[in-house]
């Protein structure tokens, strides 16, 4: 079982250093497994749902709004308009593609929160200096 570990990691030795090569690659997922934590804590919640229909819909509106969410959008401005729209470019047979998230900001940047957005870049900016400065420390 250990060979087969130390081929596996052998075998996937480029991938698993492209993070040494780029300081904007984090080292693991963190930020990915904190943003399905709401998922996981409600989902005792969801074995409850009313109708076959709800999970699917809870679903597509749990995507929406983290993806609102990551492309810093007012997310209540953000559903809003989408809730209004979505009949009528059904109805009309037109694509939906304008109402994705990094779409819907190019389209409406006033509702973009320019803070959050800042204050994530100057996090992420600190975040990539440390795992620099500690790369280079043990290089």
């Amino acid at each position: 079982m250990l060979c087969q570990a130390a081929q596996y990691t052998l075998n996937r030795w480029e991938e698993l250093n492209v993070f040494l090569r780029d300081g904007r690659i984090p080292m693991d997922n963190t930020l990915l497994e904190r943003s399905f934590k709401a998922i996981a804590t409600g989902r005792k919640n969801y074995l409850f749902l009313d109708r076959e229909t709800a999970g699917p819909t809870a679903a597509i509106l749990y995507t929406l709004v983290r993806n609102a969410a990551n492309h810093n959008l007012d997310i209540h401005s953000y559903l809003r308009d989408v809730i209004e729209k979505v009949p009528v470019l059904m109805a009309e047979g037109k694509p939906l593609d304008g109402l994705l998230p990094d779409q819907w900001a190019l389209a409406n940047p006033d509702k973009v929160l320019l803070n959050r957005d800042n204050e994530n870049r100057q996090a992420q900016e600190q975040k990539n200096k440390k795992r620099m400065a500690r790369r280079t420390a043990t290089a």
